[in-house]
């Protein structure tokens, strides 16, 4: 067994070595550039908003010409950016190996005072750790700061340990603004009645959100509370089936929820089965890790108190990952150092494998290699975690006199329903349905695929869809482009559908394309954009609108609005009809103007908003606007510039607005979560009309 473990750990030591530190310091990759990009236009005054919408933040890596690859939408808090900005002062490559070499010395630590709190040797201490193998390499090569925060987490027992309550309150004040998990050990310590503790961690963490608040602004912060996190803690961000998150919220959605694109066919259809089970499960980790939290701090032994936190930490999770297991590493050790020390080897061996195990993504290899979509393996590191704590609540009950354990074990079951029907009753509203219903159109293929800017040609639908993973465009309905490359973000047509565009980036500089069957135009702008249903594309620069006219027999391009003085945030034309343009103007970054503007006459009607429109079209005399309200946006129509009625809302951002054939178009992420947008229709004609979705 001695000569198997050597092995063991001297085969991961060389894999983290491999996978991990080396890549983790001298090579770049998608989330890191992402972190970079983002903090480097944080510093040069950049709205952090632009961060968390998909589209915007690629175009920014685009233009940055360190990645041409597509990324994942950035679900960073804002007090994250924060430290991404510190880290953008230096060159990247510096900034890279910085990182890398923290994490390094961060994961030395963390071995150490692991060890000091779990009361074990510094052997056993890096044995556990380096047997997360893949998890801990992860944690290098894609930088995730788990390494620190684990650090941080275990830190806070050992001030514990040593009656240093504030410090202990402080290391956990430290994490909550860069990951919320922190909430879970300091109201345990507060109903542990550890009340300076929690002060102090309330405190600390009060202080980096104000700092984060003076520097990045009220908008940030309030955007993030309502765009991104209640993505988070509906385990929604991205695709809410995914394997990828190894949670009870994907696990149960895959049992329960019914998706017609993601989750077709799954074993029972029924959202009160889902929040029912997804209730049970928090209540069955919430009340025995509480418990025996609180057991710990009573009998002054703080790594029972430490191992608990960690199981709450890691199973209450809503977007769990391989590399989150890294905070479970200093659990785990103290687990298998009290075995020991009650002379029970196997039962450390026990904990040790099941770890070591869960570590190993095995379900990535047998989707990704073998094409295995068995229901449990595919779920392999989730349901070993949970075999973990069933096995870990097993040794605790063991410890219970024989004539009190049915009792406590009634009483615990009791509990348990209590806050799971308490539970239940609270997420029945929080479940994201809407009065809205959906009906998919174009099949039930899983896909990972953003879609971008729909149009209509030739009679039908069309839309691109960009893979993120490899960067591939994959056209929709009949639109085949001669030179599908680059990263598309705009496609328009003409009403004879012989007009389309892509706004690209060539070796890293944006690059507006249009395209017609008569002539061809390339040129360099910002923040391009392509009309909707019209032969004139538009792009903005220095806060001026520049038209372009493309015509069979001539190529111009018309400063025809320089005058105006305002920024312009956004703009459509008519549809069908191309001398009127629509815009909204952001007067003094308060209030907000919309004008039609008619580009024959240069005649202009302007009238005054209350809100601002992230996205616009138009049709006649009526404007189609977005406005955000909490975690959901509504889409209104204004007539003749000034009578606002409301059409539907939709939980989620609506990435896209187009009128096409006589109705209306949207992206947006409603029911899929963040950097998954789906086309919908809205029928014009009829307004008491469902959407429709094409997916």
């Amino acid at each position: 067994m001695r000569l198997v473990s050597r092995v063991f750990v001297f085969a991961s030591t060389l894999f983290i070595i491999i996978y991990g530190i080396l890549p983790g310091i001298f090579l770049l990759r998608v989330s890191f550039i992402a972190a970079y990009v983002a903090g480097r236009n944080l510093l040069a005054g950049m709205n952090p908003i632009v961060f968390y919408r998909f589209p915007d933040l690629q175009k920014l890596i685009d233009r940055s010409g360190f990645s041409t690859k597509f990324v994942p939408p950035l679900v960073s808090t804002p007090s994250s950016l924060l430290i991404d900005s510190l880290l953008a002062i230096f060159p990247i490559s510096v900034s890279r190996f910085l990182t890398g070499a923290i994490n390094l010395a961060a994961l030395i630590l963390l071995a150490h005072i692991s060890s000091s709190v779990a009361k074990s040797s510094v052997k056993t201490s890096y044995l556990v750790i380096l047997s997360s193998s893949f998890a801990l390499a992860t944690n290098f090569s894609v930088s995730q700061p788990m390494i620190i925060l684990a650090l941080l987490f275990v830190l806070s027992f050992y001030a514990s340990s040593t009656n240093a309550e504030g410090t202990a309150g402080v290391a956990l004040g430290i994490i909550f603004p860069f990951s919320a998990f922190a909430a879970i050990p300091a109201v345990l310590f507060l109903l542990s009645k550890k009340w300076r503790t929690f002060l102090y961690f309330v405190l600390s963490g009060a202080l980096i959100v104000l700092l984060t608040y003076l520097v990045e602004g009220r908008a940030a912060l309030l955007y993030y509370l309502q765009k991104v996190f209640p993505y988070y803690l509906n385990g929604t961000i991205g695709n809410p089936f995914s394997t990828e998150y190894q949670t009870a919220w994907s696990f149960f959605r895959r049992i329960f929820v019914f998706n017609a694109t993601l989750n077709p066919l799954p074993a029972l259809v029924s959202e009160r089965s889902y929040l029912l089970a997804v209730s049970l499960f928090k209540s069955t980790v919430i009340v025995p890790c509480a418990y025996f939290f609180f057991k710990g701090v009573t009998q002054k032994d703080y790594r029972e108190s430490m191992i608990a936190a960690a199981f709450s930490v890691i199973l209450m999770s809503p977007t769990g990952s391989v590399y989150q297991l890294i905070v479970l590493a200093p659990a785990v050790i103290a687990l298998s150092q009290i075995a020991i020390d009650e002379n029970k080897a196997k039962t450390a061996r026990l904990f040790l494998i099941l770890y070591a195990l869960a570590c190993i993504p095995v379900y990535n290899l047998l989707q990704s290699y073998f094409g295995v979509h068995n229901f449990f393996l595919i779920y392999e590191e989730f349901l070993l975690v949970i075999l973990l704590f069933i096995v870990y609540l097993i040794f605790q009950l063991r410890k219970f006199p024989r004539h009190l354990l049915v009792a406590r074990t009634a009483i615990t079951g009791g509990v348990v329903l209590a806050v799971a029907l308490t539970l239940f009753i609270g997420n029945r509203g929080t479940t994201g349905e809407s009065n809205v219903p959906v009906e998919p159109t174009l099949g039930t293929r899983v896909t990972k695929a953003a879609t971008f800017s729909p149009a209509w040609e030739n009679g039908r639908l069309t839309f691109i869809s960009v893979d993120p993973t490899n960067g591939h465009l994959t056209p929709r309905g009949n639109f085949t482009p001669e030179a599908a490359i680059g990263n598309c973000y705009g496609l328009a047509s003409d009403q004879a559908g012989e007009n389309f565009a892509f706004d690209m980036v060539r070796s890293g500089q944006p690059v507006v394309y249009f395209k017609t069957r008569y002539v061809s135009l390339s040129f360099e702008g910002e923040m391009g954009s392509v009309s909707r249903d019209g032969d004139l594309g538009s792009f903005q620069h220095d806060g001026k609108l520049y038209l372009i006219d493309l015509d069979p027999y001539s190529i111009s391009v018309d400063d025809t609005l320089d005058f105006l003085p305002f920024r312009i945030i956004a703009s459509c034309f008519d549809a069908g009809r191309d001398n009127h343009l629509n815009f909204v103007l952001d007067s003094l970054n308060s209030s907000y103007s919309l004008v039609r503007y008619d580009i024959g006459t240069q005649r202009s009607n302007v009238n005054q908003l209350y809100f601002r429109p992230p996205m616009i079209c138009s049709e006649n005399n009526d404007v189609y606007a977005t406005k955000g309200i909490a975690d959901s946006t509504e889409v209104v129509v204004i007539h003749n510039g000034t009578d606002e009625a409301r059409l539907f809302a939709l939980h989620g951002s609506v990435d896209d607005l187009a009128i096409l054939n006589g109705d209306l178009y949207l992206s947006s992420d409603f029911e899929r979560g963040m950097g998954l947008p789906t086309v919908y229709k809205y029928i014009l004609r009829d307004a008491s009309s469902p959407i429709s979705s094409d997916k």
